[in-house]
């Protein structure tokens, strides 16, 4: 091994160092190594290379046959994927997510009409059992961010109170028109938003929304039964107008929401919003129908799995699924609402829709699908900066593609 030391190393001589007649005998001091030498054979493994003593004597040359071994660092990268692909081993693929809960936005209807109750009662036992559910998510929101600044709070009483006049009119459009057509008609919240960002914000909405507005009022009146006329027109208008009415409050309730409140407190959000529209939606209620406090056991099962389905798990899933989709996937997906509405109404409840209103429900479908669609504008990062962080539901910025989005 190499003496790494400071002081001068001993001259070796090939003969006894303390004998008077080396010098006579020939013997000499030499600067080479003595035959002793700790110096390995070539044929030996290089030795460990010592370590510098700090006194300015420099390590040991690295052995000719040495390979240096960089050190292993752990990439940023890896541990991105390695977060990602534990996270898809505990969830489901985001497709089949938004899938899933559109189907369970789409059933509310069905439940609706199952219980068989008034739309006041309706109302006040759907939120008397989610209520609980989404409080206990809130207090883990609360828990983990603490409260929600006042101007949030506000825009939330607001909304809640857009949201209870969309619940009380169309469970009501439910009862009188079927839950299909409600279903469709009250997706008209796609094209209020646009609306709303114009006179509000000034955003200028796409020309796919332009286009698409004559298909969409004339699918409209296609669905209603406007066309075809029957003996039951006025009912089946008066649902129609319903059903309008709560996709327009619907509407501005997604306006309020994506416009004045932040992204990341979604669960305490929904509850605050939930309470406000429980109580307006069950006064609103009672012009319609009184409140039945004994609705039977059965109507309490129906109304129990409209709670869990359509409001808790529905919106959960739909919540879940859209950040980790492109907003045009994400939108495609949520079409399949109205759809199986439709379908969901035919099977399950025997709903028979008129030829004209089948064509209506499909020109509605494909006119809010257009809309839906954002416009392919990319924003690619520059240079070494990072992609920026665009928020989901801006169709003027939205990025279709996955691999621009910053990783959260």
């Amino acid at each position: 091994m190499y003496n790494c030391s400071c002081a001068a190393r001993p001259r070796a001589t090939r003969c006894n160092a303390g004998s008077s007649t080396n010098t006579a005998k020939g013997c000499s001091t030499s600067d080479s190594p003595s035959p002793t030498s700790t110096r390995p054979k070539p044929e030996s493994p290089p030795p460990a290379r010592p370590r510098s003593c700090g006194a300015g004597c420099p390590p040991a040359p690295a052995s000719p046959t040495s390979i240096p071994t960089p050190q292993a660092r752990e990439s940023p990268c890896k541990s991105v994927l390695l977060a990602n692909r534990r996270d898809q081993t505990r969830h489901l693929p985001p497709t089949l997510q938004l899938g899933l809960g559109a189907a369970a936005l789409a059933g509310s209807g069905i439940f609706i009409v199952l219980a068989s109750v008034s739309t006041a009662t309706t109302i006040l036992v759907r939120y008397l059992i989610a209520v609980p559910i989404l409080a206990a998510l809130a207090w883990h929101d609360y828990r983990k961010h603490g409260p929600l600044p006042r101007r949030v709070l506000t825009v939330q009483v607001v909304a809640g109170v857009l949201l209870g006049v969309d619940m009380a009119m169309w469970a009501q459009s439910v009862a009188l028109v079927g839950a299909g057509v409600s279903s469709v008609l009250v997706n008209i919240q796609v094209v209020v938003a646009p609306l709303l960002g114009l006179c509000i914000t000034g955003k200028r909405p796409s020309k796919a929304y332009i286009v698409a507005v004559p298909f969409l009022l004339s699918g409209v009146a296609l669905t209603t039964g406007i066309a075809q006329p029957t003996a039951d027109l006025h009912t089946i208008a008066y649902g129609s107008v319903l059903a309008l009415v709560a996709g327009i409050c619907y509407g501005a309730y997604v306006f309020a929401i994506g416009a004045w409140c932040p992204p990341n407190r979604a669960s305490s959000q929904v509850f605050c919003s939930s309470v406000v529209a429980w109580a307006t939606g069950t006064v609103l209620a009672l012009i319609w129908d009184p409140v039945d406090l004994s609705p039977g056991w059965a109507a309490v099962g129906w109304l129990a799995a409209l709670a869990i389905v359509g409001q808790v798990a529905g919106w959960i899933l739909v919540g879940v699924s859209l950040p980790r989709l492109t907003p045009g996937v994400g939108a495609s997906l949520l079409m399949l609402q109205p759809v199986l509405a439709v379908v969901l109404g035919v099977v399950v409840l025997g709903e028979r829709l008129s030829p004209t209103q089948v064509v209506g429900v499909v020109v509605v479908t494909l006119a809010i699908r257009v809309v839906a669609m954002p416009p392919r504008r990319v924003k690619r990062p520059v240079g070494g900066e990072e992609p920026e962080v665009i928020p989901h539901g801006d169709s003027a910025r939205s990025v279709p593609d996955p691999e621009v989005r910053t990783r959260s």
